[in-house]
């Protein structure tokens, strides 16, 4: 397969060598041109294939520091997009969390991260009024996996 390639380089050192002289110019393929657009393609090809388009597995969230813990970060996340549903006397789905026992059980078992973690498409989804950014998502992630601290 790269005979062809092999001996068009051959002649072509030749052109180098002899120049514009007839000797040098029978010696060159009349295909030699087409094949070297293709030898440039096919490396521009091989360059654009190596991008690299997931920059959070590359660097990471671009996520504040923020400390997980149920007073100083997810109590507020929650009031703002679970509490309209999953409070007062009947809680939606009969999730209640508005207590950090309730919160912490839920994060914990991963009921609460599974239905945050599915598309908006799915009608599973929480909250129904649009889904968590990723920080946000990370956010209670890594308070779980910390074990659901309360302060």
């Amino acid at each position: 397969m790269l005979s062809p390639w092999i001996n068009a380089l051959r002649k072509y050192r030749t052109f180098r060598l002899f120049g514009n002289s007839l000797e040098a110019l029978t010696k060159i393929p009349a295909n030699f041109e087409a094949m070297r657009r293709f030898a440039l393609f096919i490396l521009v090809a091989v360059l654009a294939a190596c991008r690299y388009n997931v920059e959070e597995s590359l660097y990471g969230l671009n996520c504040p520091d923020v400390i997980q813990t149920y007073e100083g970060s997810v109590r507020p996340l929650l009031e703002a997009h679970c509490s309209g549903c999953h409070s007062g006397a009947f809680p939606e789905s009969g999730l209640d969390l508005t207590t950090y026992a309730s919160a912490r059980q839920a994060t914990l078992e991963g009921s609460l991260l599974d239905v945050l973690v599915l598309p908006e498409s799915n009608s599973l989804s929480m909250p129904p009024n649009g889904a968590l950014d990723s920080c946000q998502i990370a956010l209670l992630q890594n308070w779980a996996a910390l074990g659901a601290p309360e302060f």
